[in-house]
């Protein structure tokens, strides 16, 4: 079994709680604000705030908040290419906006949710090369061209979400 990473295990905590002061979901856990959490687990607060803002975006988006993702993304202005990725859903927002030098915002076309990380990058490798391998723009990216054959499967085996992951001004 792998080691956790720490937006793993900052993701494991906070999904058992409340996001926002504010928020009184009392199947969970009462809020407990970045420093204090990033404390108790002995990390660094930047950590805590990103995988939180991660979480709330999924829980507005009725994404499973305790999964990993394979995600297809894309800068608005651009419907040409997509980027496909993995990763456990309380760091989709970091994974995108700091993929690349910001050119435009971010749209999230759509995830797929798996249980494990394995599962996961077993499924983003079969996108990338077997069923996208001759749409990629390069062997060794994962951006694809966007197609119909793209977006048949984005509709059948993603959950389509067609938001803007908005960027990180500042952490607080």
């Amino acid at each position: 079994m792998s080691k956790k990473t720490q937006v793993e295990i900052a993701q494991n905590e906070l999904c058992q709680m409340n996001l926002t002061e504010d928020e009184n979901n009392p199947k969970k856990k009462p809020f407990v604000n970045n420093s204090e959490l990033a404390t108790q687990l002995e990390m660094e607060q930047t950590t805590v705030y990103n995988v939180r803002e991660s979480l709330k975006f999924a829980r507005a988006n009725g994404i499973n908040e305790n999964c990993f993702v394979v995600y297809a993304w894309r800068w608005k202005e651009n419907d040409k290419y997509t980027k496909i990725g993995t990763c456990p859903i309380g760091n989709i927002r970091m994974r995108i906006i700091t993929t690349y030098e910001p050119i435009d915002d971010p749209l999230l076309i759509g995830v797929r949710e798996f249980s494990n990380k394995k599962e996961a990058k077993e499924y983003e490798n079969n996108i990338l090369n077997i069923r996208f391998k001759s749409k990629r723009t390069r062997p060794d990216r994962e951006w694809i061209i966007i197609n119909e054959t793209f977006n048949e499967v984005i509709d059948r085996e993603f959950t389509r979400i067609g938001k803007i992951v908005e960027r990180i001004e500042k952490v607080v």
